[in-house]
């Protein structure tokens, strides 16, 4: 099978988020006979200084021939940067209270999904698998023939951190709706229009439900990897919002029966 693994992000731990996407993700599907093609979307920020993270210090390019010798589209924030989009955004509620730097780091990492997804015919693949660069897998991921099985009708994602949509940072497809997902950042100005703020989950659910898009899920654990350190984020069954618990349990029972 020809897979097609999408990378993308600003470089931040790669010491420690590389080894741990290579062993748990790519690696593992090279080792069970797919010819694999690794693109790596690289946003060049010299410097990171979030608040909301807290997190501030100096961010070093990628090291030669990290991720299996991934191709590296080099990029930086200037360029990614959508500012009819950024503009639009600012329109309405800052619901991080950050002076909408989150709105302007989500409109330029949906850029990068836009970017790899001009660079590469993602038809050429029979599976597209989408990974943020700053992910680490504190768990084995075991069942990867059963994954690419279920992704041939189903996107599959993890069943944690939903926040009211569908988690976001990795994500398997088949070619069909790769592209879509990937060029998602087009729902931007319908999505404020209808929710009047910006969110990543919530903006791929909407964009699931505008194109008939039903996910599957399966319990895989995934932290963000900070400058410094592993951010383990606590998974709760969100049974406040009893309508998102209902999409992860469908999502589960189709990953269970397909």
């Amino acid at each position: 099978m020809k897979i097609l693994f999408l990378l993308y992000g600003i470089g931040r731990g790669l010491v420690t988020s590389e080894p741990s996407i290579m062993s748990n993700v790519i690696l593992p599907l090279i080792k069970q006979g797919n010819k694999a093609k690794v693109i790596y979307c690289f946003n060049e920020i010299k410097e990171i200084n979030n608040p909301r993270s807290g997190e501030k210090g100096s961010i070093e390019a990628p090291r030669e021939g990290i991720f299996k010798n991934a191709k590296i589209i080099y990029t930086n924030p200037s360029e990614l940067l959508v500012e009819e989009y950024f503009e639009l955004s600012k329109r309405y509620k800052d619901i991080h209270n950050d002076n909408y730097l989150s709105y302007r780091n989500l409109v330029s990492q949906l850029a990068m999904l836009n970017k790899l997804s001009s660079y590469i015919d993602l038809n050429e693949a029979e599976r597209v698998v989408f990974c943020r660069d700053d992910l680490y897998f504190p768990d084995k991921i075991t069942n990867w023939k059963k994954i690419l099985k279920v992704s041939e009708r189903f996107p599959v994602v993890p069943s944690r951190q939903w926040h009211s949509g569908v988690f976001e940072r990795f994500l398997i497809c088949n070619s069909h709706v790769s592209k879509d997902i990937a060029q998602r950042s087009k729902f931007i100005p319908d999505f404020l229009n209808n929710f009047e703020f910006l969110n990543g989950e919530i903006l791929l659910n909407y964009v699931f439900d505008k194109l008939s898009i039903k996910p599957a899920s399966l319990p895989l654990k995934t932290f963000r990897v900070r400058i410094d350190k592993i951010h383990k984020e606590n998974f709760l069954i969100p049974f406040w919002r009893p309508k998102e618990m209902l999409r992860i349990i469908i999502s589960r029972l189709r990953f269970i029966f397909s």
